[in-house]
């Protein structure tokens, strides 16, 4: 197998079946505050803020793809906007503030795996995943008490 082929398998098992998955966690609250929190955390990894560009991608996904079907838009924005403003002041409080918050679900290990695939779904749908999106996501994913390897971090 090729390094594209490794780099293409390990991009689909963040979006293969994660509409299926993602339903089943319609009416949970935590569940998607938590991955609004995480999307927001990777958003903010250039540790200046939620850039509009960052703002502008995440809000495409948010209307554009199937998996957020199930959630209204309007309220995964709200979401999404409430913890991208947690890094206007200070980095580190938008992550504490936000790990705290994915930390909600870490006691379902499936609810915690849809999180961080589907973080990491918004994080790479640009086709730009840089190192500090890496850094981030390995802490939201450690922070949920998964095995960052398993998801090529």
């Amino acid at each position: 197998m090729s390094i594209f082929d490794k780099i293409k398998s390990v991009g689909k098992m963040f979006t293969d079946n994660l509409d299926d998955v993602v339903g089943k966690y319609v009416a949970d609250t935590d569940f998607l505050e938590g991955a609004m929190a995480a999307c927001a955390m990777i958003a903010a990894s250039d540790e200046d803020g939620v850039e509009a560009s960052e703002k502008a991608k995440t809000a495409a996904f948010l209307r554009t793809h199937p998996t957020m079907k199930h959630f209204g838009i309007g309220k995964a924005t709200g979401l999404f906007s409430k913890f991208a403003g947690e890094f206007d002041f200070d980095y580190e409080m938008g992550c504490d503030s936000c790990l705290k918050e994915i930390s909600e679900v870490r006691g379902d290990e499936a609810k915690r795996t849809v999180v961080a695939r589907l973080a990491l779904a918004i994080a790479k749908s640009d086709a730009d995943f840089g190192a500090q999106e890496k850094v981030a996501a390995r802490r939201i994913v450690e922070a949920l008490r998964l095995n960052p390897a398993d998801f090529g971090l």
